[in-house]
């Protein structure tokens, strides 16, 4: 019985007779909860206690002392040290189950999917949690953040019926990083994909943003991976070099740094060089170079977790998620590419890569409101040099005017190659009728996200759903 779990971790005194909803979220609480209140960003747990809150828990278990005069109130000292075994505990989830962490500006989510395929296919129980959702038992649920909160985390892995050798594979953001929102969990290993400008509305300055990816050197436990640009943007701060965790993964023929896995692609055959005495070559399960380095980046998650997972691996049939390079293929040799790409990094690395592969080129993207305006203008640019055509439209305009947001973009410039579209269903509509033959269509900026936010308004929009009932 988990009721037994509370006098075990928190003492003898608490009788708990039954089990309980747990949270750390107020305003998650049933008249069967107990509420955990902790450290947060900018607030204390005990700051939303009040008669409700004491009516309604059965419990409160607080790392902090507070005047409440409530039998049902219980100071916890050290509450965070012993939270992380309780959580195991609580959920039946074994201490012996490993975490992979990954983090970076873009490629999270492909990454990740691929290592968890990749586990799949050597028969183990794996669980994925990231941006697209959690995928546990050959289900889908949804997840609110990228990176959940240490007690939906734990709740989404207790799902997992078979625990036996788990492995979690878990998408890092660089706001769980800085909020230290997976408390003192470690991974056994894990990768930063890259690094560029991103979430400056909340980190407030590219420094902030690179020592919050940073992080996740202090919670690894053993080798950090640093693929794209990640090791050459890193590699002098402080974090770097008083650790010994790097592992640098790079694109070179001749690799002379012993320390880093390099890999070479020869048309379809990917040769990956761990290190001077292991060096295989695998069938390149993607078409283009982006995907291929995120192939190689689970690869090398793969080695650490065990090497001899790369003997014989079949890599046939793994998929991108959902969102990802979405190709939808129509006639006349016209292409569709629906992908995630939402700031000029992710957006150059795409188009650079696909459009020498089509006569015509149309655009189709927007810019998030209330967030991050240095990077418009950034995105236009890059819209602008690689594309014969763009239509700007909406994208969780929010409560930014879009027009206001277009200007952004725009940066007073008249481009006779740009067309406003507000609506974003008229915009992809606009972009498909513009099509010429071995041209492609790239719809960016959303991918898998199904729900348009616009003022206060929320609507269910997915590009690639609209796209095919509209073909």
């Amino acid at each position: 019985m988990r009721a037994n779990i509370f006098q075990q971790y928190f003492g003898d005194k608490i009788k708990i007779k039954k089990d309980f909803h747990i949270t750390d979220h107020s305003k998650k609480l049933t008249t069967n909860s107990i509420f955990f209140a902790r450290q947060g960003v900018y607030s204390h747990g005990n700051d939303f206690i009040n008669d409700n809150l004491i009516q309604k828990a059965k419990f409160i278990f607080s790392s902090k002392r507070a005047k409440v005069k409530s039998d049902n109130f219980i100071y916890v000292p050290n509450l965070e040290s012993k939270l992380l075994n309780f959580l195991f505990a609580y959920w039946d989830i074994p201490k012996t189950t490993k975490f992979y962490g990954i983090t970076g500006t873009n490629g999270k989510t492909t990454t990740a999917f691929i290592l968890y395929q990749l586990l799949k296919k050597l028969n183990k129980n794996v669980v994925y949690i990231g941006t697209i959702g959690a995928h546990i038992n050959s289900k889908w649920y949804k997840v609110s953040n990228t990176t959940p909160g240490l007690f939906n985390l734990f709740q989404l892995i207790g799902r997992q019926k078979d625990k036996d050798e788990l492995c979690v594979v878990l998408e890092v953001s660089s706001h769980a990083l800085d909020q230290e929102r997976l408390g003192k969990l470690r991974f056994d290993s894990s990768l930063i994909t890259n690094i560029a400008s991103d979430h400056l509305d909340y980190h407030k300055s590219q420094e902030n943003y690179e020592n919050a990816k940073l992080k996740i050197i202090s919670k690894t436990k053993g080798p950090v991976f640093c693929a794209g640009n990640s090791y050459k943007i890193l590699e002098n701060k402080s974090a770097f070099l008083n650790s010994t965790k790097p592992i640098k993964i790079e694109y070179h023929r001749n690799n002379k740094d012993p320390k880093a896995i390099s890999y070479e692609l020869n048309k379809s055959l990917l040769k990956f060089n761990l290190d001077s005495a292991t060096r295989l070559s695998f069938a390149s399960p993607f078409q283009d170079s982006l995907n291929n380095l995120n192939f190689v980046s689970a690869l090398s998650m793969l080695s650490a977790i065990d090497k001899r997972y790369l003997n014989n691996l079949s890599t046939s049939n793994l998929k991108l998620p959902k969102g990802r390079f979405e190709l939808i293929p129509l006639k006349q040799n016209k292409t569709i590419i629906v992908d995630f790409a939402h700031d000029h990094n992710s957006m150059k690395a795409l188009l650079k890569e696909t459009s020498k592969d089509f006569k015509h080129k149309v655009v189709v993207f927007g810019c998030g409101g209330n967030r991050d305006r240095a990077k418009r203008p950034k995105m236009m640019k890059i819209a602008i040099k690689y594309a014969d055509e763009i239509i700007f439209t909406s994208d969780n305009s929010r409560n930014e005017t879009f027009q206001s947001i277009a200007e952004d973009a725009l940066s007073g410039r008249k481009e006779s190659k740009v067309k406003l579209i507000e609506n974003r269903g008229d915009a992809i509509i606009e972009g498909i009728s513009r099509m010429q033959t071995n041209g492609v269509l790239y719809v960016l900026g959303r991918g898998h996200e199904t729900i348009l936010e616009i003022g206060n308004k929320k609507t269910f929009f997915n590009d690639a759903n609209f796209i095919r009932k509209s073909i």
